[in-house]
């Protein structure tokens, strides 16, 4: 299996990656803003539309992005990395680059990763990030 096919069957999920454990938060619906940049890219990952939400989680300190794949879309640096939620939710990790490390993770995916998981605000949800490395290529 290519390396990130796991993102369109979310089958044969990758071990290992940086474990993070985080709380999830409910959203503001701003991410909608960022969908019509991030889609094109993004959908071909999963071979599917997005859902139009984000899940958002917070760590109890600033989280790096291991190795993202870096793109410049309408004239903005982002970072993107795939990410493991639970142990069997998928998703992608996108920040702008200024934005630089935070503790703050915006998943986008292909469902509603807080309704799959039957997340409730304050829930502890533990994460693992994924190298970003040829993301795109992938596609």
């Amino acid at each position: 299996m290519p390396a990130h096919d796991w993102l369109k069957s979310g089958a044969a999920l990758p071990r290992g990656g940086v474990r993070i454990s985080t709380i999830y938060e409910r959203g503001t619906q701003t991410s909608v803003r960022h969908f019509r940049v991030l889609s094109p890219v993004l959908e071909p990952l999963f071979g599917s539309h997005l859902h139009e939400g984000s899940l958002n989680l917070r760590a109890t300190k600033k989280v790096a992005l291991p190795d993202p794949q870096m793109s410049i879309l309408e004239g903005r640096a982002w970072c993107s990395v795939p990410v493991i939620i639970g142990d069997s939710a998928i998703g992608i990790v996108a920040r702008t680059q200024d934005s630089g490390d935070t503790d703050f993770l915006e998943i986008i995916g292909p469902y509603s990763i807080a309704e799959r998981l039957r997340l409730t605000p304050g829930a502890r949800v533990d994460v693992r990030l994924q190298s970003g490395r040829d993301l795109f290529q992938a596609a």
